[in-house]
């Protein structure tokens, strides 16, 4: 949900909840997030983008503050910045387009089991269902989720059709702990995060 946020082409188009945000801490000084093309094993890793332009190692928000963009060739033009290498095509016959490549909020200093400790009564959550329908312009989100319930910092049992609500800005705003257990799905990752409150209904 909030990559298209820092692509430039969205920010041009005022179709991103971070556009006009630059220099602002938009979310928990705890986080630092990143977009780095020539990350070593990564999926979205590659020499140049599919416009030839060289991958880069690029920090969109460190500790909590938005510093940059992603951009291709285009975008970078418009706003006299150089890319950042963010160019990708659907295929060979398709133009290119803008995209990720590596994206991901860098590692923490704490455990899983650090992270579930002192909490007395919360959720682990494990899966979310229907994310694309959130708004991708205020960051606003309602959505399905399962996982666990945890008391006095132990799982005590599983929970599913439970909805969780929110703003995705919120969210990690809250976020008081960060787990040193990053793990990518496809193009993007995270470690786990420990966020202090969270709207949840169901049982």
């Amino acid at each position: 949900m909030l990559a298209p946020a820092f692509l430039a082409e969205n920010v041009q188009k005022g179709k991103s909840l971070l556009a006009g945000k630059r220099g602002e801490m938009i979310v928990a000084p705890l986080l630092t997030i990143r977009d780095d093309g020539t990350l070593p094993g990564g999926m979205g890793t590659a020499p140049f983008d599919a416009e030839g332009v060289p991958k880069r190692n690029t920090v969109l928000v460190e500790s909590g503050r938005l510093v940059g963009y992603l951009y291709d060739t285009l975008r970078a033009r418009k706003e006299g910045v150089a890319s950042t290498g963010n160019a990708i095509r659907s295929g060979i016959k398709s133009p290119p387009h803008m995209g990720v490549s590596n994206l991901f909020i860098e590692n923490g200093t704490e455990s899983p089991e650090a992270l579930l400790a002192g909490i007395p009564r919360g959720v682990l959550l494990t899966e979310v269902m229907g994310m694309h329908t959130a708004n991708t312009i205020s960051g606003d989100f309602s959505v399905g989720a399962a996982g666990f319930l945890v008391e006095d910092g132990r799982v005590v049992r599983p929970v599913k059709g439970i909805a969780i609500a929110g703003n995705i800005l919120e969210l990690f705003r809250g976020v008081e702990a960060v787990g040193n257990d990053l793990r990518f799905y496809g193009t993007v990752g995270s470690p786990s995060l420990r966020i202090a409150a969270l709207d949840v209904s169901g049982e």
